[in-house]
């Protein structure tokens, strides 16, 4: 297989792992990487010259031949098509001129979203789709050929080179550089031949094409070089900042480059005139590269030549470089809870790597002393081979004969009985691992793991965490001791204990969110028992915050992300921070190393220099009328002013979500009267809070309230112009009487349908809402089944929510889904049909959660409901008496009486149509004298009257289950599908037309829900039942 099929086996392999290998692919880290290798692929399919090979001379390149052929012929709307347009958008992207991969991050991300999305979402049976499965496949199968059962032939040097490119993206230490050196010493090799021609031009411009948007990922233009950067990327970058001032050759050289830019990103010339231009440049390029390096003056020169040092230093110490990666990694994965299930198949395709690396190297024969890793690997061959594999345990004995099947001879033979396939190898290294005495090879194989993983000179200069007490976040905001021994997660029980310790289970940590480096670590293994070689941070401390008792270390494993504020800094509280359990006083460790601050000056707030009031009080507040003792007290005595420290931090104008003008920060209201319009409450007029800027409005909130995370955006608007607001487009355009065109039905018209004696049809589902037809009036399309409540048609475009800070815009799905995209308010997933988006952060809510407002009247309750929940909390609601897990949880609060309603019950429709009854049904929320029996309808179980059910209030009396008429899983229509964490598809399937329903594959019971899920070719009744399987 040639260098440019290796190398995008490499970049889609890459690409497959990061979004289907359960990584955190929101990261800023990761998000990069992924449009660097997604922009490097593109790019260097775009170097293929794939017209002039009628033989395309790799199965790879002949699938994305075929692919482009396919892709250029789709017309039919659909997943296909908008694929190949998001592709030609990226595309034009990255061959523009002046393409900046920073700049267009954010686009390039949205984009590439886009595209795995629709791909997933795509007709399994289309040309396009099997097309891209054959890739994917063969992808797969070029990455597992080292794991098959047969013998593998030793690597030669140049699969070597081609082995390290392919494993290289997965190296933990900066692969970036490591994959920018490899790539210019390919370009060196290119251009030292002394022939130019056609061929060696192609090689060097696809190197070049992936180099480029490589550098401009890693922000080679940025004035502040970071510490300790990797020789190749500072070299790079100080040519960078050297070609913007330089003249004669090494301006020529700039061109030229500038040149190759042009005419790969030129739409306008044909191949052979393309191909003829890059070859003349790239002569150019190795004439004036000579001339340069032979300059004696040149800082430009000097600059390349270290460049070529750098290039053959790499390629002398190359084996033992890609040894340590390898072993790296190795241990990383040995770490990992998939290899501990079994489930890790990379594991043995490292080892036999390590294997042929180490086979590579001629050992015997190296005339320069042997570092310790290589005597190390020197005694761990040689105990391997003197090896009396008779004698030894049985789990090692197998381990060593699948060894054995990739070319390491011992003195002895292995039956047939005892030889095994590479599908057992994990309980064989368990088993190994486990074995007392510890056998001499393995002592050996910890030894030379442990001296790997220790080879980064920062391990030494952290400081050990280790915690006495695992507490977590109780109800009532207080912190309490987890009863039960501090919990280690060690790899396994009965493996050794040194194999925990290994630096790979160590848990990192920064003590200020802006650190580059790490400073301390918890060893999740020993918990700091054997890391007597660091330096250890205190159990407990004192501090003048809180003299009355000492603060100790301890660890927080509170569930669902809920924490506490620091004490000092009002930042959350990190994974380990120091605590008075007593006093449910809390610390981060950063804020405990800092001195007290006794005087403060805040001529914002106060003329006067304000002192610290030493001990913990409930002071109430000038600023934000609060009498608590959750934050460092500083007052002025004389005018007997008090204010919370984190309360100094307040704006003075703002703009939230719940009111249409921007509100303004004020000492004190002229009204006594008026109430917080977050949470309902009576305002204090003799402290601060916010009232509204426009005269004659009357909006006013307490300071804590309008600022609350889930109110405002963070923005103080202090001395900022007022923003005219964007005119909001509506959603249709009218054509005529009762004719409209949709936004989310652009290809045809709609029609008013104002005809209420029709006949109730359940499958008919509104497309914005996706729930039936149940009265009243809507369109629907003339050309197709398209159809949409007149409630839902009007939906407005854009809007502000109550409880998020951000403008939501209305989206529609188009059926492309990630199983990510979850309603902030309900259980619900957002799956198919509308739902309002925010733009700037992952944020969605269901139409019918949207357009829930305050005040609220509901049949539920006598009073009417308010959204006063605060951020994290959580509230039984009153309705269904559950407490649902969703983004925000909140809950329409009564402020007259302790009644909440959830966004699940609240959306409930009140009134609906059954197929068997031609009368509306109405939600019947219990009676709780009733003494009759009621049966449901559709399951023909018991139903309790004191809960709430739908009922029929005419003659006919029939009754049923919210959940037999609605269904468990709201908002999904028959026929969408969605991709799973796993890069799998969920199906929705309809199950309404069969003479007999499926039987799920979980409860075995018969799928009594209008639609089954299918998933891995299964069926399941519910998504619960699909949670409980194990594949």
């Amino acid at each position: 297989m040639d260098s440019e099929s290796e190398l995008m086996i490499s970049l889609i392999s890459q690409l497959l792992s990061i979004l289907g290998g359960g990584e955190d692919t929101h990261t800023p880290q990761l998000k990069s990487k992924l449009i660097a290798l997604t922009c490097q692929l593109i790019s260097l399919v775009n170097s293929l010259d794939l017209d002039s090979q009628p033989e395309p001379e790799s199965k790879l390149k002949s699938l994305i031949k075929q692919i482009i052929y396919v892709s250029n012929s789709v017309s039919e709307p659909g997943p296909e098509s908008q694929s190949v347009s998001v592709v030609t958008k990226m595309i034009s992207i990255i061959g523009s001129i002046d393409f900046d991969l920073k700049e267009s991050e954010p686009e390039l991300m949205s984009l590439t979203s886009q595209i795995f999305a629709l791909i997933m979402a795509m007709d399994e049976e289309s040309e396009l789709f099997s097309l891209l499965s054959e890739v994917a496949s063969l992808v797969q199968t070029e990455e597992q050929k080292l794991i098959n059962n047969q013998q593998v032939p030793p690597l030669t040097t140049e699969e070597e080179e081609k082995y390290d490119l392919i494993y290289g993206y997965t190296d933990d230490m900066n692969w970036e550089s490591e994959l920018m050196l490899y790539i210019i010493s390919k370009m060196i090799s290119t251009l030292r031949g002394e022939d130019m021609c056609q061929e060696v031009a192609r090689d060097f411009i696809a190197y070049a094409n992936q180099l480029i948007p490589l550098i401009e990922s890693l922000d080679m233009d940025s004035n502040s070089e970071p510490k300790q950067e990797p020789k190749i990327t500072s070299l790079v970058r100080q040519i960078i900042s050297l070609s913007k001032v330089v003249s004669g050759p090494e301006s020529q050289l700039v061109s030229l480059v500038t040149r190759i830019i042009s005419i790969t990103s030129s739409t306008d010339l044909d191949p052979t005139e393309s191909q003829w231009r890059l070859t003349s440049v790239t002569y150019k390029i190795s004439r004036i590269l000579k001339e340069i390096k032979d300059s004696e003056d040149s800082e430009m020169a000097s600059l390349i030549n270290q460049i070529h040092d750098l290039v053959d230093a790499e390629e002398g110490r190359k084996p033992e470089s890609r040894l340590i990666s390898s072993i790296t990694q190795l241990m990383s994965h040995i770490n990992s809870w998939s290899f501990y299930s079994g489930m890790d198949p990379k594991i043995i395709s490292l080892i036999i790597r390590i294997i042929y690396l180490v086979r590579s190297m001629d050992l015997d024969s190296q005339t320069k002393p042997k570092s310790e890793l290589m005597s190390l690997v020197t005694q761990t061959i040689a105990v391997y081979n003197s090896m009396d594999l008779d004698s030894q345990p049985r789990p090692l004995r197998k381990l060593v004969s699948v060894f054995s099947q990739y070319g390491f001879d011992v003195n002895s033979t292995v039956s047939d009985s005892e030889s095994d396939s590479s599908e057992n190898y994990v309980s064989h290294i368990k088993d190994s691992l486990k074995l007392e005495p510890e056998p001499e090879l393995i002592s050996f194989i910890h030894r030379i793991g442990s001296l790997v993983i220790s080879m980064n000179p920062n391990w030494e200069k952290l400081i050990s965490f280790c915690p006495q007490f695992e507490v977590i976040l109780s109800d009532d905001g207080k912190f309490q001791v987890e009863e039960g021994r501090l919990s280690k997660n060690q790899l396994s029980d009965d493996i050794p204990m040194k194999w925990n310790c290994l630096q790979v289970n160590w848990n990192l940590l920064k003590l200020h969110a802006g650190d580059k480096d790490f400073t301390h670590f918890r060893c999740r293994g020993c918990n700091g028992d054997n890391h007597k070689e660091n330096e250890k941070a205190p159990l407990e401390v004192k501090h003048p915050l809180h003299p009355k008792h000492p603060l100790q270390l301890v660890l927080s494993q509170s569930s669902g992300g809920r924490t506490r504020e620091c004490y000092c800094c009002d930042e959350d509280l990190l994974h380990i921070f120091y605590c008075c359990l007593a006093c449910n006083f809390s610390m981060n460790v950063a804020c405990t190393k800092k001195p007290a601050v006794l005087y403060r000056d805040h001529p914002r707030w106060h003329e006067h220099t304000l002192a610290l009031f030493p001990r913990q009080a409930s002071l109430t507040c000038n600023l934000c009328a609060l009498a608590d003792s959750s934050s460092p007290i500083y007052m002025c005595p004389p005018c007997d002013f008090v204010v919370h420290l984190r309360c100094t931090g307040l704006p003075r104008v703002i703009k939230i979500s719940r009111h249409l003008h921007r509100i303004s920060f004020t000492f004190s209201f002229d009204r006594g009267d008026l109430s917080c319009s977050v949470c309902r409450r009576k305002i204090d007029e003799d402290y601060g809070g916010y009232t509204c800027i426009k005269d004659g409005c009357s909006y006013a909130a307490h300071s804590k309230c309008a600022t609350q995370k889930n109110v405002w955006d963070g923005i103080e608007l202090e001395g900022e112009p007022e923003e005219v607001e964007e005119e909001v487009v509506d959603p249709f355009v009218t054509i005529s009487d009762g004719v409209i065109q949709h936004f989310g039905h652009p290809q045809h018209h709609l029609r008013l349908d104002e005809n209420t004696s029709r006949d109730y049809d359940e499958d008919k589902l509104c497309q914005a809402c996706v729930m039936p037809i149940y009265f009243g009036n809507f369109y629907s399309c003339t050309q197709c089944n398209y159809i949409l409540h007149e409630a839902c048609a009007n939906f407005s475009r854009k809007m502000h929510h109550p409880v998020h800070p951000h403008v939501l815009t209305l989206v529609n799905s188009d059926g492309a889904i990630n199983v990510r995209k979850e309603c902030a308010a309900c259980p619900w997933m957002c799956t198919t049909g509308f739902f309002y988006e925010c733009s700037k952060e992952d944020f969605q809510l269901h139409v019918q959660c949207a357009n829930l407002s305050e005040p609220l009247v509901h049949e539920s309750h006598m009073h009417p409901l308010f959204l006063t929940s605060k951020p994290g909390e959580r509230r039984l609601c009153s309705a269904c008496k559950e407490s649902y897990f969703s983004v925000t949880r909140e809950t329409f609060n009564c402020i007259e009486c302790d009644f909440a309603l959830c966004f699940r019950c609240a959306t409930l429709p009140q009134k609906v149509r059954y197929k068997h009854d031609k009368h509306m049904l109405t939600l019947s929320y219990g009676e709780e004298t009733s003494t009759m029996t009621y049966w449901c309808e559709v399951c023909e179980r018991n139903l309790n009257p004191k809960e709430r059910f739908y009922k029929c209030d005419e003659y006919c009396s029939i009754t049923l289950h919210i959940e037999c008429m609605l269904g468990v899983a709201l908002y999904i229509r028959p026929g969408s599908s969605w991709i799973c964490f796993n890069n799998k598809k969920m199906y929705v399937l309809p199950n309404n037309h069969h003479m007999s329903r499926p039987r799920c594959f979980m409860c075995k019971k018969r799928c009594p829900q209008k639609i089954v899920f299918k998933y891995d070719e299964v069926i399941f009744c519910t998504q619960k039942c699909r949670g409980k399987y194990r594949y």
